[in-house]
């Protein structure tokens, strides 16, 4: 799915069920084509009264965001288990003043040295709509930063893109356990 918003292009896609998951490297080429239509319908439609230099799409930021839901089953099927789910786990452990674990949500923001960007990871536990009501664990990695100008050593889109997409499939697996891995069969680095 493609959406244009104030300052914005989207491209957006979900796994279909039964079907492999498509990789950022089978997705990227559709992406690329899409951002050229866009930019080539900005020229084609701008208001007549634009100049055509006052009219070009110029990104100033790119974003790569993965959506992973976690469904309660074969990884975990206690919240308790998450502990062992998620090699970060704040508060996931204790149990205060002898209560037990009901629900949780969590944030956590990192840079991507030397300011290059920001990981943004949000954590939350949740169900899908009816009629599943499937309890799952909702993982959010976006990384984003800005596009500079190459002389000050700044990223363009293609290279923030790229780097976006490698920081989120290793915060992924950095993030997520060993005995997750082994499950999903998940490689180093794959995605």
């Amino acid at each position: 799915m493609i959406q244009v918003q104030n300052g914005r292009l989207h491209y957006n896609w979900l796994r279909q069920e039964g079907r492999k998951y498509p990789e950022y490297r089978e997705l990227r080429p559709a992406f690329d084509r899409a951002l050229e239509a866009f930019r080539q319908f900005l020229l084609e439609e701008r208001p007549g009264d634009v100049q055509p230099e006052q009219w070009v799409f110029r990104p100033n930021q790119w974003e790569v965001s993965y959506v992973n839901h976690i469904p309660r089953g074969p990884v975990w099927n206690r919240l308790a288990d998450c502990a062992e789910l998620f090699r970060v786990r704040p508060l996931l452990e204790t149990t205060p003043g002898g209560t037990m674990l009901e629900s949780f949500g969590g944030e956590w923001h990192y840079e991507i040295p030397p300011k290059r960007g920001r990981l943004h990871v949000h954590l939350q536990h949740g169900r899908l709509p009816s009629p599943e009501s499937t309890e799952l664990l909702i993982l959010n990695l976006t990384a984003r930063g800005p596009i500079g100008d190459n002389k000050e050593g700044g990223l363009d889109l293609d290279e923030g893109l790229n780097l976006g997409h490698n920081v989120v499939v290793r915060a992924f697996y950095d993030l997520t356990s060993d005995s997750a891995h082994d499950y999903w069969g998940l490689i180093h680095g794959s995605a």
